[in-house]
């Protein structure tokens, strides 16, 4: 693996995390105001089809 490489997949791995913070902010302050959200799982393997399962919290 190149070192651009390894810097991209850290660069992915960084967004992949902040993401994951700020998901688990909002729900937390979803939850604190009464707030109706959505939590969604991608069950499917093809990047091009859909499958998400979404449960209304």
């Amino acid at each position: 693996m190149t070192e651009k490489e390894k810097l991209i997949e850290k660069e992915f791995k960084d967004i992949d995390q902040a993401l994951r913070r700020a998901a688990k902010a909002a729900k937390k302050l979803a939850e604190q105001t009464g707030t109706p959200y959505v939590v969604s799982l991608d069950t499917g393997r093809n990047k091009f089809k859909q499958n998400i399962i979404t449960n209304k919290k």
